[in-house]
């Protein structure tokens, strides 16, 4: 890292409420204003804004160039990073307020309705849907092949 500060605005007109993901030189933003955009980091620019349905306070997870987020629509957003173009959209039936974790092949997240969902990242199917009864607002997260969630209990899958 440089001793230098760099400190750079760049306007995007929206509201951010997740942590965005970096990948090289880019920035992956989700906002509460319904979208997804895609920053040039180097230039200060965005490349790419796609609206979805809903408000997104979810961050980004990135899998093999593919930013994937849930919304408050109750949908799951697969995006290409280079371009933005959607690659799937996953429905789960209800506002969608963690942020995806991956294992390098799948993603998992849970929803208002308490399924926690394991997702191919490559094609958007649900192939595993586990019904928690207890509403998942928390960010899953992989840790010695345990997937742990949080809602009002502490959810553990091993």
């Amino acid at each position: 890292m440089s001793s230098r500060i760099l400190f750079r605005k760049i306007n995007i007109g929206e509201r951010i409420h997740a942590t965005a993901a970096i990948i090289d030189d880019m920035a992956l933003i989700s906002t509460v204003d319904r979208s997804l955009i895609g920053i040039d980091l180097r230039k200060g620019e965005i490349i790419w804004k796609k609206p979805v349905e809903g408000p997104v306070v979810s961050s980004p997870c990135v899998v093999d160039n593919k930013m994937i987020v849930g919304c408050r629509d109750g949908s799951v957003y697969c995006n290409d990073i280079k371009t933005g173009e959607s690659i799937w959209t996953l429905p789960t039936g209800a506002a969608v307020h963690s942020s995806p974790v991956s294992d390098g092949r799948n993603v998992y997240l849970g929803n208002d309705a308490g399924r926690l969902y394991k997702i191919d990242a490559e094609n958007g199917l649900a192939l595993q849907i586990k019904s928690t009864e207890d509403q998942i607002r928390s960010s899953a997260i992989i840790s010695d092949s345990r997937l742990i969630v949080g809602g009002i209990w502490l959810h553990i899958f091993d």
